[in-house]
């Protein structure tokens, strides 16, 4: 079961175009297939660190209301590679949890360090203009997104300790 899901993990992020430089063995005496379980079962909660209900608040009280309510698992959700909160990742595994990259494939509502031709990225709707309500759609089209896209989250999993990543 875990050869299978690390292979599975490695065709995904080789698909993603990304390069995996490093697979970790685990350590003598650690149960690989226990860890994968408790990191995907039990409660989980989606925290986005950017919505306005955790601004002004330190990392240590969002991650002990998180864990006071029984939750095991965060999915981070992060619609803006370049503003991650590290300290808050750490405060989360501190107490013992999992914390899993979620992003978005082609959501966005912050484009603050994207490169200037992101613009070009936007999808055409058919309704309403792209952006008007505060989430800017991106096109999975646009090779010049998708290649942004498979480079950025390939750093954040690299740059952050993710214990995994979900793509929504």
């Amino acid at each position: 079961m875990i050869n299978f899901f690390i292979s599975s993990l490695l065709f995904v992020f080789m698909g993603l175009g990304c390069k995996v430089k490093y697979v970790p063995k685990p350590k003598a005496g650690i149960d690989v297939e226990k860890q994968l379980n408790d990191t995907l079962s039990g409660l989980s909660i989606q925290v986005d660190a950017n919505f306005a209900y955790y601004k002004n608040r330190s990392n240590e009280s969002i991650a002990d209301e998180i864990v006071l309510a029984g939750y095991k698992t965060v999915r981070y959700l992060v619609l803006n590679e370049s503003n991650v909160n590290a300290g808050l990742i750490q405060a989360f595994h501190k107490r013992g949890m999992k914390v899993w990259l979620q992003a978005s494939g082609s959501v966005t509502y912050e484009t603050n360090g994207y490169p200037a031709d992101w613009p070009s990225w936007k999808m055409e709707l058919n309704n309403s203009v792209n952006g008007e309500n505060g989430y800017i759609f991106l096109s999975p089209f646009n090779k010049s997104f998708v290649k942004w896209k498979k480079e950025s989250l390939a750093r954040l999993m690299v740059t952050y300790p993710f214990d995994g990543v979900e793509l929504t």
